[in-house]
């Protein structure tokens, strides 16, 4: 059986009463007969309201049940580096501008994180030396400036939390929180990570101040490429007071499609929990600030910058990249193995020629699929 059959062969008596509970006990707000219909073809239903396939053919869309073993193109080893964010850093910070880790909790202690002479880009590594204790944590906030705080295996931005001092009081996402009682949180954080804090370009702070915004390029490489990395797509989150201090859809941060040719914003779009279809913005819905047309600086350096470290790196197959764009170039926030596929909305991955040889050569094509018919590459480039 190969891995199309064995993931998309949902076929016969067993898998269509499978989905028929699955489509009943959904809440989507759309027809029972659409729910099936999505849920037949792989996809949740609530993926049925955000590629919009009143308008749309799924044929063209990858589906959800592709999530899982499009992520299994790493291999095991890779997914291990990127999905351990202290790993990740410690293997390839001397490569990609990242921002320093100090240290990490490990059963109520601070293991510091010395300074080994690398870093590409930015502030390097450990500047200011290593934590070697809690209270030299927040020694550090009132003395050099705002931490976060992040577990090593978390996402979509859970567990994710921002340290500062301002006016003689300790914060925690912008909450006071006497001394006593940070202490006593950041000791049970056990797993999790002390980060500097990126501070992001004017562009971004404009936007929205609260939270450090985010592009995702979604990079394909190594096998089935031909030996050419290419990003079909990338989008960039904006946070909002409902999501504050991150940026993630799931925390309720919207998303603006980015034009790979001129880096400019697309209209920011967000889709609630029930919802019936996504929300569009030309302006950030709580600062006012727009959205459409802003330029990212430097977005096609960053762009070739990590095509150029994906070719050095063949055996990351399929990375979504979380960047922040600083007044001085950028920072990498972290790499996701099994980034979500919900960046296809507007431009389809099955569309584009890169991508279905990419599937055809790991044999993840989903059976729904329409066979390509010419050059299908996406008109966005990259």
């Amino acid at each position: 059986m190969s891995r199309s059959e064995e993931y998309y062969g949902r076929t016969g008596l067993r898998g269509l009463a499978r989905d028929v509970r699955w489509a009943f006990q959904d809440r989507t707000p759309i027809p029972f007969n659409r729910r099936l219909k999505a849920t037949r073809a792989g996809f949740k239903p609530v993926s049925a309201v955000a590629y919009d396939f009143g308008h749309n053919d799924a044929r063209d869309y990858l589906p959800d049940t592709s999530w899982w073993p499009l992520s299994k193109a790493n291999g095991p080893a890779a997914r291990v580096v990127l999905a351990n964010k202290l790993l990740f850093y410690r293997q390839f910070r001397g490569e990609l501008p990242m921002p320093t880790v100090y240290g990490y909790m490990a059963a109520g202690h601070v293991v510091p994180l010395p300074n080994d002479g690398h870093g590409a880009g930015g502030s390097g590594a450990n500047a200011r030396g290593p934590f070697s204790s809690l209270a030299h944590v927040l020694d550090h906030l009132i003395e050099h400036g705002p931490l976060v705080i992040k577990p090593m295996d978390g996402d979509r931005g859970r567990g994710v939390h921002l340290l500062e001092a301002r006016d003689g009081e300790l914060l925690k996402d912008g909450r006071p929180l006497a001394r006593q009682a940070l202490l006593d949180f950041l000791a049970g954080r056990d797993g999790s990570m002390f980060v500097e804090k990126v501070e992001q370009a004017e562009y971004s702070e404009r936007i929205f101040p609260q939270a450090t915004n985010s592009l995702r390029l979604m990079v394909f490489g190594g096998a089935g490429t031909g030996g050419t990395p290419f990003m079909p797509v990338a989008g960039h989150r904006f946070g909002r007071t409902a999501s504050a201090p991150v940026d993630n859809t799931a925390k309720g941060g919207l998303i603006c499609s980015v034009d790979l040719g001129t880096g400019l914003l697309e209209r920011g779009r967000f889709l609630a929990v029930g919802a019936p279809a996504y929300v569009y913005f030309d302006e950030h819905p709580d600062s006012g600030t727009r959205l459409t047309g802003a330029r990212i600086p430097g977005f096609t350096e960053i762009v070739e910058r990590m095509l150029d470290f994906s070719s050095r790196h063949p055996y990351l197959a399929y990375v979504g990249w979380d960047i922040v764009v600083t007044d001085v170039g950028f920072k990498v926030l972290e790499a996701n193995h099994h980034a979500s596929l919900r960046i296809q909305v507007g431009y389809p991955y099955l569309k584009d020629e890169r991508v279905v040889a990419f599937l055809e050569h790991h044999d993840l094509m989903p059976r729904h699929a329409r066979a390509p018919s010419g050059k299908r590459v996406s008109k966005r480039g990259g």
